[in-house]
């Protein structure tokens, strides 16, 4: 009987080296392609949050500028619709703007003064929702205007 020659020693045993190398080398790309993958999947969810609470902000501030900040504060809640890129119309229901109204007082001199009671806004906030279609629209938390 002869004895196996060194050289087809270190051939068989590295047979499976090659395969084994291929194998390490797609489960890392396959991590990486995962991690790809969700880091655009919360891009792309990022960018959706963005674009409605640029929608959103553009309303509000429509609002205050047509109705005036005196409408605003005196008036019910109002309701802001939506409609999303490629979704079906969304509606928000958003609270009445809360304000402080102090009173203002006109003096001309000594001989003459008035007293307008709750006239001037000195403190107004208008904010969304943090529930139900405002939540599913713009994510968690609330957009808030304020002065």
């Amino acid at each position: 009987m002869t004895k196996p020659s060194r050289s087809s020693n270190l051939r068989r045993a590295q047979r499976g080296d090659a395969l084994l190398e291929a194998l390490i080398g797609i489960l890392l790309l396959a991590i990486l392609g995962l991690g790809l993958s969700y880091s655009a999947a919360r891009m792309l969810a990022s960018q959706r949050y963005a674009a409605t609470h640029g929608i959103m902000v553009a309303q509000m501030r429509n609002a205050l500028e047509t109705r005036g900040l005196t409408n605003l504060c005196s008036a019910a809640p109002d309701a802001i619709s939506i409609v999303p890129a490629g979704g079906s119309e969304i509606s928000v229901q958003l609270p009445a703007a809360q304000c402080e109204k102090h009173d203002v007082t006109i003096t001309s001199g000594a001989a003459f003064s008035v007293t307008l009671p709750q006239t001037a806004v000195t403190r107004m906030s208008f904010s969304t929702p943090d529930e139900g279609s405002a939540r599913d629209l713009l994510g968690p938390g609330s957009i808030v205007l304020s002065q």
